[in-house]
């Protein structure tokens, strides 16, 4: 099955090169010599003509093939990359003065860019040569510009005739295995709250009124208070003293982070939506860099057994990579989903985590679900902006300002 669909315009200029030449071959039957010899000679001569570039145009994507390997390139606005295409022609006919056309998403842009089809798609073109039998590495760079997902729409080959007047366009029926995922900027965030661990984890610290004694590493000499099933045993014989064991003292200290993408009483997206992001990308970024675990909920419906964009909770490099990843996903030309629905699955969860960001819009509706959340010992803060500068204020407080 070929690769490209192929659509030929030349204009009529070859049917009336045809019609030229029977019209030469017709007259020169009226003479032997002379001049009526030459208009025969002349008519095949058109025809020759003809026919080539008929084969040409036919055959021309016979063995032209495009390897279509998937790429998945990940880098942040202002980053540079190239998308790269293996050009193969497994015949014999060769290309010369084609074009390569590609449209593609308008949040990267290609360093030839030649113009915009609408205010989201972007066109490219670059000029190529390929012989026969020739294999052609096609690397195309371009710079992130905007957060999200940029992906080729279209792909096609403009190729001239052979002897000019005339094109052929080969269209690639496949979609391009291409995708582009343009990290969000990161927006510092002041985390200035000191809120004590109000929940039993499992979380190392060296201040906490929980311990686990199951983490024990070590003993001491036993002291007044000390309870009977903290006794080591087999310390104690050894030394003829009392030894009592020393276990971890740990804490739950994990975020849920609740992103609410909706305007107030409006399906539509926020107009901070970007700024949004950027916090969550910083809180996501923060908690890798202190090892804290987060789990982090929005309300952009996906299919699945959560209906809604959920990274689950997690740690490290990987988990922030994967939050990254569902960040730049949002896209803010799709639906929004009830965050109601969001916040009651966050407030299903959350019990396990200490402490619950809120970022965009807070309705009423919204604040009993929280305090709830407080009753069982969570911490909830919501998101405020002011001058460019973003901070988290405790929910007491944001009802407060709020009256």
């Amino acid at each position: 099955m070929k690769q490209f669909h192929k659509d030929i315009k030349n204009d009529r200029f070859y049917y009336g090169l045809a019609i030229i030449a029977s019209f030469f071959i017709f007259f020169s039957f009226f003479g032997i010599f002379g001049i009526y010899s030459s208009l025969m000679l002349i008519g095949i001569f058109l025809y020759v003509i003809y026919f080539i570039n008929h084969l040409y145009e036919k055959n021309i994507d016979r063995k032209l093939a495009l390897i279509n390997l998937r790429q998945s390139i990940r880098l942040y606005s202002g980053e540079t990359g190239q998308l790269e295409f293996h050009l193969r022609q497994n015949g014999w006919l060769p290309m010369f003065g084609a074009r390569l056309v590609m449209t593609f998403d308008s949040n990267i842009q290609m360093g030839n860019q030649s113009k915009y089809e609408s205010m989201n798609i972007s066109t490219v073109e670059k000029r190529l040569n390929l012989f026969g039998r020739e294999s052609r590495k096609i690397s195309i760079p371009f710079t992130a510009t905007k957060r999200g997902i940029a992906r080729v729409r279209s792909l096609r080959i403009e190729i001239p005739s052979l002897f000019g007047y005339g094109k052929i366009t080969l269209t690639l029926k496949e979609l391009v295995k291409a995708e582009i995922l343009v990290y969000p900027e990161i927006k510092k965030v002041h985390l200035n709250h000191r809120s004590k661990h109000q929940k039993m984890g499992e979380y190392q610290t060296n201040f906490s009124i929980f311990e686990d004694p199951i983490t024990s590493y070590g003993t001491r000499d036993y002291a007044p208070g000390d309870p009977l099933n903290r006794i080591h045993w087999k310390s104690t014989a050894k030394k003829q003293v009392f030894q009592t064991k020393v276990v971890e003292r740990v804490n739950q200290r994990s975020w849920l982070i609740l992103l609410n993408v909706r305007t107030k009483d409006s399906p539509a997206f926020t107009d901070r939506i970007e700024n949004l992001i950027s916090t969550v990308a910083y809180l996501s970024r923060y908690a890798t860099m202190k090892g804290i675990p987060y789990e982090l909920l929005i309300n952009v419906p996906k299919r699945g057994n959560v209906s809604f964009y959920h990274v689950s909770n997690g740690y490290g490099r990987d988990h922030y990579a994967h939050s990254l990843e569902v960040l730049a996903r949002v896209n803010t030309q799709g639906l929004t989903a009830s965050f109601n629905s969001c916040l009651a699955y966050g407030k299903s969860i959350g019990r396990s985590h200490p402490y619950v960001f809120h970022l965009g819009e807070v309705e009423q509706s919204f604040l009993a679900s929280y305090q709830e959340m407080e009753n069982t010992g969570t911490s909830v803060y919501v998101m405020h902006e002011r001058f460019q500068t973003t901070w988290f204020e405790s929910l007491k407080s944001h009802q407060e300002v709020a009256k």
